[in-house]
């Protein structure tokens, strides 16, 4: 059986670092929900515990680089546990990231040896059942490759007006989340400039969604606008990214979704072959990922950096 804290009291966290992405797990002190459903649970969360979510990721107790996700007893046998996201941005159904943090804290909580992660393990989302299969090559690292959705190209190498910048060729990406994934050279600026990327992937995203609202493809339930990867795809070896959020800010990781996201713009477009592993690399780390004609992987090291106890969480 789990060994998950109590949903009471104190909030228990651990601390995951995934390809510069800091995850927060918390497993103990959760919200107390009404219901089982994950979807209506989801749901919950956003109505009743705002004030929970801002507690975990906002400053004294996170700061702006880390991503809060929730991992709460299964309520069904045959999982490991539900699974929500609850970063900076929102409550939300699930992030890749957050998917392989929650595997690892698991197989710590749980102390979990090479024969107990044999299967993937699998985790209740409100978008359905997730699975990682995760390696522990050390008491506080591993390998985990999230079996992700196959990524959706919605929208191929379409040109796009943005006032003042000029025309920028993009892609549009559903990986779970909206993605525009567009070449640094098409905003006119350099991937390493971040400041740059932030201010010209924000009037790129507005003037994608002016023409092509988030809604016009049905993913606009957790993001009024979209995200957006800059890219740099000149290199054989690795693809550069920078992932820059619908508020502007840019982030060390590619995030996994991200990272899917790249992939199927890359390949839609003939830069690369399926069936083939790539690394995605942001500032922070890099992801392998892997898309076939019917299974994507996303692949990254994952390394548990902090245990947290924090008192009087706004419940």
């Amino acid at each position: 059986m789990p060994r998950f804290g109590n949903t009471r009291g104190a909030v228990a966290a651990t601390d995951v670092l995934i390809s510069g992405d800091v995850l927060r797990v918390v497993h103990g002190g959760l919200p107390e929900l009404r219901s089982r459903n994950v979807a209506d649970g989801l749901t919950e969360l956003r109505a009743r515990y705002e004030p929970y979510r801002t507690f975990l990721n906002d400053p004294p107790h996170g700061n702006r680089l880390v991503n809060a996700c929730l991992l709460y007893p299964a309520a069904q046998p045959h999982f490991a546990g539900r699974h929500f996201l609850a970063s900076r941005f929102g409550y939300a159904p699930f992030a890749g990231t957050a998917l392989m943090a929650c595997a690892a804290v698991w197989a710590d909580e749980n102390r979990a040896g090479p024969e107990d992660l044999q299967e993937p393990l699998q985790f209740e989302t409100a978008t359905g059942a997730a699975q990682v299969k995760l390696s522990v090559d050390a008491p506080q690292s591993g390998t985990a490759t999230w079996v992700a959705p196959m990524p959706r190209v919605l929208l191929a190498e379409r040109v796009f007006e943005v006032p003042a910048r000029g025309k920028s060729m993009v892609s549009i990406v559903s990986s779970g989340l909206p993605y525009i994934v567009v070449e640094d050279s098409e905003l006119n600026v350099s991937i390493d400039d971040i400041e740059q990327v932030e201010q010209a992937a924000m009037s790129l995203s507005e003037a994608v969604g002016q023409e092509k609202p988030v809604a016009e493809f049905g993913v606009a339930g957790e993001h009024a606008r979209y995200l957006v990867m800059v890219i740099n795809s000149k290199s054989k070896d690795e693809v550069p990214v920078v992932w820059v959020s619908d508020r502007g800010e840019s982030a060390r990781s590619a995030g996994g979704t991200g990272a899917l996201a790249v992939l199927a713009a890359l390949q839609t477009r003939g830069l690369r072959r399926s069936g083939r592993t790539v690394t995605i690399r942001a500032p922070g780390g890099a992801f392998q990922c892997r898309i076939d004609d019917s299974s994507a992987i996303v692949t990254a090291t994952t390394r548990l950096v902090a245990r947290h106890e924090f008192l009087s969480p706004p419940l």
